[in-house]
């Protein structure tokens, strides 16, 4: 999953996740798709009308389990960087936003860092762990993000987040 935090409700728009259904919701959702109940099957007619109804819920048998997420990657990350003879520093797993941007705030965050300085996507919990890490006497260090970025697409664009947070990075003007 990339969605942050991994709510199973919203990764794949959650078919398999139980939801406690009423008789009211249903019936406020076929009022709102001008379907009458009259419309539907005999056996919907009589379940939506039978005392079972007054709680549904569905998929109480159904086992969901997350094999790869945003936690997953960084800690993969932080292994690999570790190796590499690097000291890996996750700053966030929560990163969202429109992808350009996002990279932009990074760059400036990490290159020119700022007590007083206010971003719409590098909060300030992330600028403090920006600002320990690159104050830290590690030695060679490693800045990990993660989260759920967006991009336009534009024109006949090809690629997603991790090739435009990268292109990002690249053409904006480093100051250190």
């Amino acid at each position: 999953s990339d969605v942050i935090g991994d709510p199973l409700n919203f990764i794949a728009s959650g078919p398999t996740v139980p939801v406690k259904v009423s008789e009211e919701d249903v019936m406020r959702t076929l009022t709102q798709l001008s379907v009458t109940t009259t419309q539907l099957p005999l056996s919907v007619q009589e379940l939506l009308h039978s005392k079972h109804c007054s709680h549904v819920t569905c998929g109480n048998d159904i086992y969901n389990l997350i094999i790869a997420s945003n936690k997953v990657a960084l800690d993969i990350a932080v292994s690999v960087v570790e190796s590499e003879g690097y000291k890996p520093f996750i700053i966030s797993d929560t990163l969202s936003g429109e992808t350009r941007d996002v990279a932009r705030e990074l760059i400036e965050s990490v290159t020119t860092p700022s007590e007083d300085k206010q971003y719409k996507h590098v909060t300030p919990v992330m600028l403090n762990k920006i600002r320990s890490a690159l104050s830290s006497d590690a030695g060679r260090r490693c800045l990990i993000f993660g989260g759920e970025t967006t991009v336009t697409l534009r024109g006949d664009g090809l690629g997603g987040r991790c090739q435009e947070i990268g292109t990002s990075c690249s053409v904006v003007p480093w100051t250190s």
